[in-house]
């Protein structure tokens, strides 16, 4: 039988966070591009896993916030941005309800 979601991702949190293949993925170079974060922005990771789309945004955005159902992950994510010693980057546990936004993206 198959394990839930979060289950498998909460006891592989650290491999997503740690995961070339997330963190230097040729659609996260894509994003940043075509996004382009300006200093003055505060941006959302909705879903945020490993947290690497907002540590790339938190490099250049003024504040970053990322949220997941999964608690294991933001504690990687968290964990990681505090390796790279970003401060813009926070992270909240829970889900998101209806979202107004006028930018939204999903990273495969």
């Amino acid at each position: 039988m198959r394990q839930p979601a979060n289950t498998q991702f909460a006891r592989n949190a650290e491999h997503y966070a740690r995961s070339a293949v997330f963190a230097q993925s040729d659609n996260l170079s894509a994003l940043l591009r075509v996004v382009n974060p300006q200093p003055h922005w505060q941006t959302l990771d909705v879903a945020a896993g490993g947290g690497h789309t907002a540590i790339a945004c938190a490099a250049r955005a003024r504040h970053v916030t990322a949220t997941d159902i999964v608690p294991q992950m933001l504690a990687a994510a968290r964990r990681l941005a505090h390796e790279r010693e970003l401060v813009t980057a926070y992270h909240f546990y829970g889900k998101c309800g209806k979202l107004s936004l006028w930018l939204s993206n999903c990273r495969k």
